[in-house]
């Protein structure tokens, strides 16, 4: 396997907050977490190697998306059937989310999906320099207490290491529909600063665009609508409305 051993720091495991557990898992999901995820579950190095994230995929795979926190799976799975040609890294320490998408990945019968269940950042942190094309992070915790705000995924560190990772051109595309966590995600992402949200532009023109995904998210194809995820479904039902926020990494000097 094809490892990148440049700029590479030691792998450490980071704790995780909130939930890992659920409600007692059926025996057909439990089956899917004993067989299924051994399979496709990515092998993260502990000695500061990087990894080449087209090498977990068949030859045909020319680039690769990654999603922190893909919930149940609805999202990442329909971006993985309306882009077969697309490699598609998918991180969810949920146990009951991960079982959820292993029946997606099992029912559609999709292979362009590996799986993560450690903390995002040290996937992040895992992968080769300039190796991913989209980035998504989609209704994270959000952590609305102030005392919480330093357990929030968005912060200079991970900012930092997806400037690293993301190709020239590449994107990075977040939602919340917590207003705390939007406008947390806008200072960090537009503040001065050279090595970090400095090498964003972020993408917007219009209120239209952050109140809707713009023409910058990827177009499935005819027939294909995006589905909301749960978490956006119950901010819609609960009256909240979703924040959608669009960002491309400058080309390196």
């Amino acid at each position: 396997m094809k490892a990148d051993t440049s700029e590479s720091t030691p792998y450490s495991s980071r704790r995780l907050y909130g939930r890992r557990k659920g409600p007692k898992l059926s025996a057909r999901k439990t089956s899917l977490l004993e067989t299924q995820l051994p399979l496709l579950r990515l092998a993260v190095p502990d000695d500061g190697r990087r990894l080449a994230p087209t090498s977990f995929f068949k030859n045909s795979i020319r680039e690769v998306w990654l999603e922190i926190g893909f919930g149940a799976g609805e999202h990442l799975s329909a971006l993985a059937r309306g882009f077969p040609h697309v490699g598609f890294i998918g991180c969810e320490p949920y146990i009951s989310g991960m079982a959820a998408l292993l029946g997606l990945v099992n029912k559609q019968g999709l292979d362009n999906i590996r799986l993560s269940d450690i903390h995002g950042q040290d996937i992040i942190e895992s992968l080769e320099t300039a190796s991913i094309t989209r980035m998504f992070v989609l209704f994270p915790d959000p952590w609305p207490k102030t005392r919480h705000w330093r357990r929030r995924f968005v912060n200079p560190a991970m900012i930092k290491e997806a400037t690293r990772v993301l190709v020239d051109g590449g994107w990075l595309y977040m939602a919340s529909d917590e207003p705390s966590y939007v406008k947390w995600v806008m200072q960090h992402m537009t503040a001065p600063s050279p090595t970090l949200s400095a090498n964003f532009e972020w993408r917007a023109e219009s209120p239209a665009d952050w109140r809707q995904r713009s023409d910058d998210w990827p177009k499935l194809p005819t027939g294909m609508s995006y589905p909301q995820t749960r978490y956006e479904t119950k901010a819609r039902q609960a009256g909240r409305c979703p924040t959608y926020l669009t960002f491309r990494r400058f080309p390196r000097n």
